[in-house]
């Protein structure tokens, strides 16, 4: 009788572990869960772009599931954002952490901790990206402001202007990068110059005189705009001068002006010019203007006045109409 109670009593207990088995689990992990407790001072600065549990707390024992509860957007770099106690609260249930003992006051600052990139970092980025040529010297450089970016490895890049006129004030765009990740632009804007050959002036000449070769030549100059002097003193012979000019002085295309290549009343080569044959006439010119211009022209043999474009010296020329060039 003994030895079947006593079996009994064995089979009896298995079977009372084997149903109390999960229950003893789930006390267990209840048991492990209170023993947690997560300490969050009251101010915190983070270095990453999302904010988890982690970045903020001290959690003990350690627990990387507690770790990477999401606590929404880290702040901007040089800000700060308040984290209520609740909230938090609020996030451990919504992720199954609710009987974790929370540690902390009502709410906390969290900061972003950020890098300061000040104008003087930025103009040596522009002076080190002419310092790469020859022909450009930087003369001064204006940056607007400074830049707070998120904190790590700073890199400043410099966007290569694209054709350069006005060299006296080139609007540069400035990148700003942190651990590869681009953060912010900022402008700059260079005065530069530059040595070339210019067309300048040999000696003092007046408005209205028609420059001889003689008068110009071709001379190393420090310049502050691109395309607008004269590289070649062979584009000036010709011309005339708009205004009085010294000695030196470099030309540039707003000078000069063409001559006029017919006057009123003179006689003119009139050509009226078809897709195979071009016929020569005189003509008389009822106006004046440069090459390029369309003025009046009395046909001598036809005695009719027709528009026709200066192409020379006392030369103008006609389509004949219905005709292809």
């Amino acid at each position: 009788m003994g030895l079947k109670t006593l079996r009994l009593h064995i089979s009896i207990r298995g079977g009372l572990t084997r149903l109390l088995a999960p229950a003893l689990a789930l006390a267990a992990l209840a048991g492990r869960a209170e023993a947690q407790t997560v300490t969050i001072p009251e101010r915190a600065e983070v270095i990453v772009d999302e904010l988890a549990l982690g970045d903020i707390a001290r959690i003990d024992p350690h627990s990387e599931e507690l770790a990477r509860v999401p606590l929404g957007h880290s702040p901007y770099a040089g800000h700060y954002r308040w984290v209520s106690k609740s909230y938090v609260a609020q996030e451990l249930k919504k992720w199954g952490f609710a009987e974790v003992r929370l540690s902390m006051p009502g709410r906390i600052m969290v900061t972003r901790k950020s890098l300061l990139v000040t104008a003087d970092e930025i103009e040596s980025a522009v002076r080190a990206l002419f310092a790469q040529s020859q022909s450009y010297e930087v003369e001064r450089v204006a940056v607007a402001g400074q830049a707070v970016v998120p904190w790590g490895e700073l890199e400043i890049t410099v966007e290569e202007p694209g054709r350069l006129v006005n060299l006296a004030s080139a609007g540069l765009r400035v990148k700003i990068f942190t651990d590869g990740v681009f953060r912010k632009s900022i402008w700059a804007r260079a005065s530069l110059s530059m040595v070339d050959p210019v067309a300048v002036l040999t000696r003092d000449l007046e408005i209205g005189h028609r420059i001889q070769p003689s008068d110009v030549s071709l001379e190393q100059r420090r310049i502050k705009r691109v395309g607008d002097y004269l590289r070649d003193p062979g584009q000036a012979v010709g011309k005339i001068l708009k205004r009085g000019l010294k000695a030196g002085e470099p030309l540039v295309a707003s000078h000069l002006r063409q001559p006029q290549a017919v006057k009123r009343g003179d006689y003119v080569t009139l050509i009226a010019r078809g897709s195979a044959v071009a016929v020569k006439t005189m003509g008389l010119a009822r106006g004046s203007g440069r090459v390029g211009e369309t003025i009046a022209v009395e046909n001598l043999s036809s005695k009719q006045t027709v528009r026709a474009l200066i192409t020379g010296e006392k030369q103008v020329e006609v389509s004949i109409p219905g005709a292809q060039r």
